[in-house]
This record gives structure tokens, sequence and C-alpha cells, in this order.
């Protein structure tokens, strides 16, 4: 098989990158409400963040709770937390999430276009589109998102 062949023709790249764009749009949509409060949909958002906090100051891997560094976390891994870390703001890390899940979304599609043709990786990659949960999981702070590759 030549390098070519592995090329996906026009045609296709501009309907995988529609269906990108479609999955970029809806994971981009959670930004449109005001504030940040919704992003912690679970105890566990605001744990991931207490550890960002006690990443930033100095605590270690530990929550950073009333200001005090609490007991070392043995509970969670420190990827998600080092993420938020790095993060300017929550409403940065959660857009961030959703261009990541685009792209997810594209490779998915791309990857099952070169092995069995362009409607099988349109149709998997339209299916991630538009898959309820990762789009729920991709708006809030949550290590889902972020490792749904894995």
């Amino acid at each position: 098989m030549t390098t070519a062949s592995l090329r996906p023709s026009v045609k296709a790249r501009a309907l995988l990158y529609a269906i990108t764009l479609l999955a970029l749009g809806l994971r981009l949509l959670t930004l449109a409400r005001p504030g940040i409060s919704w992003a912690f949909s679970s105890y566990d958002s605001v744990q991931y963040t207490e550890l960002a906090d006690g990443l930033r100051h100095g605590c270690g891997f530990a929550r950073l709770v009333d200001s005090k560094c609490a007991p070392p976390e043995t509970l969670r891994t420190p990827g998600y937390p080092v993420f938020l870390r790095l993060m300017p703001s929550p409403r940065f890390a959660i857009a961030l999430q959703a261009c990541l899940s685009a792209a997810i979304c594209s490779l998915l599609g791309t990857f099952v276009y070169r092995r069995w043709g362009i409607a099988a990786g349109a149709i998997a990659a339209l299916l991630l589109a538009c898959d309820l949960p990762s789009i729920v999981a991709s708006g809030s702070l949550m290590t889902e998102c972020l490792f749904q590759i894995y």
C-alpha cells in the first residue's frame, strides 16, 4: 500500500473535519453558561481542584482545604490535578478538554476510515461526537474527559 492510498481523500477529510467541528461545538456549549459552579458536578470535582490548589501553594500532593494543607492524598493519581494546576482557570481547562475530546473524535474517525472506509469512519466519529455522556463529562472538572483515550 502506498503512502498516497493511506491519506484520506479531500471529501473524506472535509466530512471528518465537519464532524470534529460538531463535536467541538457541542462540548463548548457548556461554556455558554455564566460562572463556573456548574463545572463542579460532584464531590470529586471539588477535591481535584483542592489538589491543584495544594500543588500551587506548596502542599505537595495534598489538598488545600481552608488555607491549610490536608494530609497527603492516597486515593487519586496526580495526572488530573497537575493538568488543573497548569491551567489559568477552570473555564480554560474545560475549553481545553473540549478541544481534546474533538481531537479524539477526529482521530477515531480517521482510524476507522483508513481500515473500513469513509462510511464507517464518519459513523464512528459521529457516534462519539454526539455521545451524551462524553459531552456531559467534558463540561465538568473530572478526569473522564482528559483520560478517555486510555
